[in-house]
C-alpha cells in the first residue's frame, strides 16, 4: 500500500521522481531491512521507491510516507482510507513499513487485492517489481523475491519477513503473471527461502496450464502474526471473487 499511494501521488503530480526528500531520524533508525539512507544526505523519490520495492527498505518506506503526507501518521490515515476504497475488508494499517504492531492486520485476500490494484491502476510503475538488484550508498542488495530468478513468468510482487511468531506473514511470491497470482503467508522460518518460493510457484503452475478460460483454486490456512491467512489462486479471479 505504501508504494501504491506514492504511485498515486506521482500520477497526480503531487510528487516527482526527482524530488528530494530529507531523511528523518525516524526513517534512519528504522528496524529490519534497510536501503541505508543517511540523514546527512537527501534522497530522491525515485531512489526511495527502488529501495522500498527492490531492497525492502523499511527506512525508505518511512521516508516515502513522510515526503508524501508530511508524517508517517498522516500517511497511515491515507493507507486505511485507500484500503477501504479498494475493498480490503480484513486490513488495518498502523505503520508504513508492515513491521509488527498492535492492531495491524491483513489477509492473503487483501494482499492480492492491493497487488491487483497496483497492476491495474499504475502499470507504468509495475516494472519496478521485476528488478533483481539495486545499488544505493555503495551497497548492492538483491530483490528478496527469489522467484524472479527461478521462474521467467513471474513479475514479483513482494516478499516480507518479521520475527513475530517466527513466521513470514507476508511472503508474497505474488507470483503474478498475466493470468495468475499466488499469495503465500505464514511460512516457517526454518524452511529455506527457495523452498518457500517453490511453494508459491507450485500454486501458480496449474492455472497457467489450464489457461485463462478456466480457474483452478488452491487454498491453505496458516496461523500467523496477521491472523488467519488463506491462500487463493485463480486465473483472472483473485480480485473478482476473493476468499473471505
Amino acid at each position: 500500500m505504501t508504494a501504491y499511494l506514492v504511485f498515486r501521488a506521482l500520477n497526480d503530480k503531487e510528487l516527482t521522481p526527482s524530488q528530494m526528500a530529507t531523511v528523518s531520524q525516524k526513517a534512519w533508525r528504522a528496524e529490519g531491512s534497510r536501503m541505508f539512507i543517511d540523514p546527512k544526505k537527501a534522497v530522491s523519490v525515485d531512489e526511495l521507491l527502488h529501495g522500498e520495492i527492490v531492497q525492502s527498505g523499511n527506512d525508505a518506506a518511512i521516508a516515502l510516507a513522510e515526503v508524501t503526507a508530511g508524517s508517517e501518521e498522516a500517511f497511515v490515515e491515507r493507507m486505511n482510507r485507500e484500503a477501504t476504497r479498494i475493498g480490503m475488508k480484513g486490513t488495518r494499517f498502523v505503520n508504513a513499513t508492515g513491521l509488527p504492531a498492535p492492531q495491524q492486520v491483513s489477509t492473503a485476500t487483501d494482499l492480492g487485492l492491493i497487488a491487483a490494484a497496483i497492476i491495474r491502476d499504475f502499470p507504468e510503475f509495475y516494472a519496478l517489481y521485476s528488478i533483481k538488484e539495486y545499488r544505493y550508498n555503495n551497497i548492492t542488495q538483491s530483490n528478496r523475491n527469489r522467484l524472479l530468478w527461478s521462474d521467467p513468468y513471474v513479475d514479483g510482487v513482494k516478499t516480507g519477513f518479521t520475527e513475530a511468531r517466527r513466521v513470514l506473514p507476508d511472503r508474497v511470491g505474488e507470483a503474478w503473471s498475466p493470468e495468475a497470482a499466488a499469495v503465500v503467508l505464514g511460512a516457517s522460518v526454518r524452511r529455506r527461502a527457495r523452498q518457500r518460493s517453490a511453494e508459491a510457484a507450485q500454486l501458480r503452475v496449474p492455472v497457467l496450464r489450464h489457461g485463462p478460460a478456466r480457474t483452478r483454486t488452491a487454498r491453505r490456512s496458516a496461523r500467523c502474526g496477521c491472523g488467519r491467512a488463506r491462500v487463493r489462486l485463480g486465473a483472472r479471479g483473485l480480485h473478482r471473487r476473493p476468499v473471505l
